[in-house]
C-alpha cells in the first residue's frame, strides 16, 4: 500500500507533468474565456490575470488581442504588456515598433512593455520617449528607464520629482523604488512628507518595494504623525512587510525619547516577539522614562503575553506609575502570575484614587486568588465596599458574596451598614444578598433592620371570610391578652414575630394555621418616633392589605403589590396596624419606613436592635 510520502511526491510528479504538457488550471481557463467578453474592463482583468500566470498557453489568446486591428488601442497597449510579461525579449520588436504608434495609448504600453523586457535594446527608445508629447508616455517612459538603467535614470526622475502634476510625481516615486542610490532614498524619505497624500502613499509602497529597513524609524514616524487612517495603515503594512530585519530598528525607536513613535513600533514589534526582544522591552521599562504612557501599558501587555512570571518585578515598578492605565496593564499582567502574593501588591491599588485601578485590582483578585487574607476579606477589601464608583463597588461586593465566612458576619454587617440604609433600592438588596449567604437568624434579622423593614410584629389570625370590607375585632381595638374567635370558630391570640430573614417579610403562611386560602390576618407594631417628622412608608403584600396609623387609614390595594406613602408621624408612641388578605397560596406582607429622601431611619433600627 502506498505511504503518504509516496503519495505527495506522486502528486506532485503529477501536476508538473501536467504543466510541462500545457494543460491548463480552471483559474487560466477562465481568464481566456474572459477575453471574449464584449466588456473591455473584463477583457482589461483577464489580460492582467493572463501574464500573471506566466503560462505558455496564455500567449496564443493575447497575442489575439494584440494583433487584432479592430481591438481598441489601448487594450492592444495591455495586451503588448501582458505578452512582455510572458514572453520576454520575443516581445521586443513589437514594443519597439508600437513605441513610435500614433496612439499615445500604444505608445505609453509599449514604452511600459520595454520596462518590462528590460532589453538594453530598448534604452534609446525610452529616453527618446521621455521628451513624448503626451504626458502619459513621458511618465510611463520614467518608470521603464529606472527598470533598465537605474543609476542613470535617476537625474531624469529627480526633475520630475517638482512637478506640479500630483499624477506625473507619483510615477517618479514609482521609478524612485528601483533606483539604488542614497540619494534616491533620502528623495522617497522626503517624500513622505509631500502635500498630496496620493504621493504620501506611493512613496510608502516604494519604500516597501525597496525593501530596506532603513526605512523603517521615517515610516513608523509617517504612521504615528499622520491623522490618516488610510496613510497610517499603508505606512504600517510597509514595515510589516520586512519582517524580521525591522527588529533591531524597532527597538532602537523604543530606546529613544521619541515616545510618540513607541506604541506603533511596539505594535509591530508584537509580531516578532521572542525572549530577547522581550528582555530588551523590560531593561527599557526599568528606566521608563522618556516613554509615554500608552506605550508602557503596551509593552507591559507585551511582556505579560510572552512570559507573565518572568518579569513579575516590571510587573510590580509599574504599579506607582504616574498613570492609571499603566498601573492598569500592570495589575492585568500580574493577574496571569500564580507564585505571588497578589493580596499583598494590591493593597496599595485598592485604595488608588483612580476607579479604574480600584475595580481592576478587584477583578484580578477575583481571577487570580481562590482564598483570604489573613485578615478576611472585609477588613481587606475596606472601603471598597462603600465605594463611590458602581463598578468598584460591584465588584468588592461579588468578591465578599464567594468568599465570606461566618467569623467575618458581624464586621460584614458593619462594612456594609451605609448600602443596606441607602435610599437606592438595588444597592440595599445586592448588600443583602451578600449577607444572606451567611445564613445566621440573628445576622438575617440585622439585615432586615439595617435596611429600613419593620421587623418587630404582634400578629393574629386567620379570620374568614376573606373579604376586606368586613370589619373584624382588630379593627376596633387591640387587646393582645384576649383571644378573638377565627375562621372555622377556632380561638385564635395574637402572638409576637419578630422576622429573621433579610428581605423584611413576615411570612403568614408559615406563621399562621391552615387552611391559609380565603383568609385575612392582622398584624400591629408601636413606633416611637423622639420627634414630629415625616416618614415614607413604602408596604408590599400578598395580596390585598389595608394600612391604619393611629386608627387612621393610610393607604389600601385591592390586590397584590406595592405602595407608597408619606405621612406626618407624631413625637412619642404610634400604632400602625395592617390588614392582609390572601385569595391563595404565597401570604406574606412587609413594610420599610425611611425619611422624606428613603434613607433608613436610624431610630427605628435602633429600637429594633434593642428588641
Amino acid at each position: 500500500m502506498m505511504n503518504l510520502r509516496s503519495a505527495i511526491c506522486l502528486g506532485l510528479l503529477m501536476v508538473l507533468h501536467s504543466v510541462a504538457m500545457g494543460q491548463t488550471s480552471p483559474t487560466l481557463d477562465r481568464a481566456i474565456k474572459q477575453l471574449q467578453s464584449a466588456d473591455w474592463i473584463m477583457q482589461w482583468d483577464a489580460l492582467e490575470k493572463l501574464a500573471a500566470s506566466k503560462s505558455p498557453k496564455a500567449i496564443a489568446p493575447v497575442r489575439n488581442v494584440y494583433t487584432n486591428p479592430k481591438a481598441n488601442p489601448w487594450l492592444r497597449g495591455r495586451a503588448l504588456v501582458a505578452l512582455a510579461h510572458l514572453q520576454g525579449s520575443a516581445t521586443l520588436e513589437d514594443a519597439l515598433r508600437d513605441a513610435r504608434s500614433t496612439s499615445s495609448g500604444l505608445r505609453a504600453s509599449a514604452v511600459e512593455a520595454l520596462g518590462v523586457i528590460a532589453s538594453p535594446r530598448g534604452e534609446a527608445m525610452i529616453t527618446e520617449r521621455l521628451a513624448d508629447q503626451v504626458v502619459e508616455v513621458r511618465r510611463e517612459a520614467l518608470v521603464a528607464y529606472a527598470r533598465i538603467n537605474p543609476r542613470v535614470a535617476w537625474r531624469a526622475i529627480r526633475a520630475q520629482l517638482g512637478d506640479e502634476d500630483p499624477m506625473t510625481v507619483r510615477y517618479a516615486v514609482r521609478a524612485l523604488a528601483l533606483v539604488d542610490l542614497p540619494e534616491a532614498r533620502q528623495a522617497l524619505f522626503d517624500l513622505l512628507g509631500h502635500e498630496n497624500k496620493q504621493v504620501h502613499l506611493q512613496a510608502i509602497t516604494s519604500l516597501a518595494r525597496r525593501a530596506d529597513v532603513a526605512a523603517v524609524k521615517p515610516l513608523v514616524a509617517k504612521a504615528t504623525t499622520t491623522k490618516d487612517a488610510e496613510v497610517r495603515r499603508s505606512a504600517t503594512a510597509a514595515v510589516g512587510s520586512f519582517g524580521a530585519a525591522a527588529v533591531p530598528n524597532l527597538l532602537s525607536i523604543i530606546e529613544s525619547r521619541q515616545a510618540d513613535q513607541h506604541t506603533v513600533a511596539l505594535k509591530l514589534l508584537s509580531r516578532h516577539v521572542d525572549q530577547v526582544i522581550c528582555d530588551q522591552l523590560a531593561k527599557r521599562l526599568r528606566r521608563s522614562s522618556g516613554m509615554s504612557e500608552q506605550s508602557i501599558a503596551a509593552a507591559v501587555q507585551l511582556l505579560a503575553e510572552h512570559d507573565a512570571a518572568r518579569y513579575v518585578e516590571v510587573f510590580e515598578r509599574q504599579l506607582i506609575a504616574t498613570s492609571p492605565a499603566v498601573r492598569v496593564q500592570a495589575i492585568n499582567a500580574l493577574t496571569r502570575v500564580e507564585q505571588v502574593d497578589h493580596f499583598r501588591l494590591y493593597r496599595r491599588p485598592l485604595r488608588d484614587r483612580d476607579a479604574s485601578v480600584r475595580a481592576a485590582a478587584l477583578t484580578s483578585l477575583a481571577k487570580a486568588t481562590d482564598t483570604i487574607p489573613r485578615e478576611g476579606i472585609v477588613a481587606y477589601l475596606g472601603k471598597t465596599l462603600n465605594d463611590e464608583d458602581s463598578t468598584v463597588r460591584s465588584a468588592a461586593l461579588s468578591l465578599v458574596l464567594e468568599r465570606l465566612s461566618a467569623r467575618e458576619a458581624e464586621q460584614a454587617v458593619e462594612a456594609l451598614d451605609p448600602l443596606l440604609a441607602s435610599a437606592d433600592a438595588s444597592l440595599r438588596t445586592r448588600a443583602a444578598s451578600v449577607l444572606e449567604r451567611i445564613g445566621d437568624d440573628r445576622i438575617l434579622r440585622r439585615v432586615a433592620v439595617a435596611q429600613g423593614y419593620l421587623c418587630d410584629w404582634m400578629i393574629i389570625g386567620s379570620f374568614a371570610p376573606y373579604d376586606m370590607a368586613q370589619v373584624f375585632q382588630p379593627e376596633k381595638s387591640v387587646d393582645y391578652e384576649t383571644a378573638l374567635q377565627g375562621a372555622d370558630d377556632k380561638t385564635i391570640r395574637w402572638q409576637k414575630v419578630q422576622v429573621e430573614r433579610h428581605d423584611g417579610k413576615v411570612r403568614l403562611y408559615e406563621l399562621l394555621p391552615y387552611p391559609i386560602n380565603k383568609r385575612v390576618a392582622y398584624g400591629t407594631m408601636e413606633l416611637n418616633a423622639p420627634a414630629a417628622q415625616q416618614v415614607n412608608l413604602v408596604v408590599e403584600a400578598d395580596d390585598a392589605f389595608i394600612l391604619w396609623l393611629n386608627g387612621n387609614q393610610i393607604g389600601k390595594t385591592t390586590k397584590k403589590g406595592s405602595e407608597k406613602f408619606t405621612v406626618d408621624l407624631p413625637a412619642g408612641r404610634s400604632r400602625l396596624l395592617i390588614k392582609v388578605g390572601n385569595e391563595k397560596d404565597w401570604w406574606w406582607y412587609r413594610i420599610r419606613i425611611s425619611d422624606s429622601e428613603g434613607k433608613r431611619l436610624d431610630w427605628i433600627a435602633q429600637s429594633q436592635s434593642q428588641g
